[in-house]
């Protein structure tokens, strides 16, 4: 296994500026925003060696624990047991594989 690169994390937005994909230099709440967004992402790819790879196993695992948890709802259905906690944990889930 390689080691992941290294980006001076943890990183944090201090700076309001923020250069956008046109060139320009954006100021303000939308910059601040905009770093703050990339400060987090860098920070949650911190020792990933292939963040798009790992990021992409993880959405695999979701869908497979959302799999089963359906799966498991039809069960209790069948049983006549209760499938609200099921459901609330697919809601959940359902967004971080997008």
């Amino acid at each position: 296994m390689s080691t992941p690169p290294d980006y001076g994390e943890p990183w944090e937005a201090t700076n309001l500026h923020f250069l956008t994909a046109k060139g320009n230099f954006s100021t303000g709440v939308l910059a601040s925003l905009h770093s703050k967004r990339i400060a987090q992402c860098v920070n949650a790819c911190q020792n990933m060696t292939d963040p798009a790879a790992e990021i992409q196993a993880m959405r695999e695992a979701i869908k497979e624990a959302i799999s089963q948890l359906d799966e498991y709802i039809h069960f209790l259905r069948s049983c006549d047991g209760d499938v609200g906690d099921c459901k609330r944990v697919i809601a959940k889930l359902q967004p971080l594989i997008k």
